[in-house]
């Protein structure tokens, strides 16, 4: 990576929509940092990106723990001094219970839960 390209964070970039634009980001020669909650899972999609030529790095990212965050934010200082594009896609599937798949049906405490990582 020089430092003429652009850097990218993707919170969430594991699956789905985050890592459908992570891929798109770096296949137009951004720089893209790699975030998930589960390294094991976010370290196999570095490696998928990677051994397709693509510039991209990861870091373990929990978006509910302000020490978490905190410790990302210093090692993007150390590792790159900015952040040029900043994806929040980070979120959850708030419940796999079939009798809360509908807002008129969910527990207030899966609500509260969901509340909080999307808004944390």
């Amino acid at each position: 990576m020089t430092n003429q390209k652009k850097i990218a964070v993707v919170t969430g970039s594991n699956r789905g929509l985050g890592y459908a634009i992570a891929r798109k980001l770096s296949q137009i020669g951004i720089h893209v940092v790699l975030t998930s909650r589960n390294q094991t899972d976010g370290l196999a999609v570095k490696e998928q990106l990677s051994s397709e030529g693509l510039d991209v790095n990861y870091h373990t990212l929990e978006v509910t723990s302000d020490l978490n965050v905190a410790e990302f934010v210093q090692w993007l200082r150390e590792a790159y001094s900015r952040v040029d594009i900043l994806v929040n896609n980070a979120g959850i599937n708030p419940t796999t219970k079939p009798e809360e798949s509908s807002l008129l049906t969910v527990q207030l405490e899966t609500m509260r839960s969901t509340f909080d990582i999307y808004f944390h």
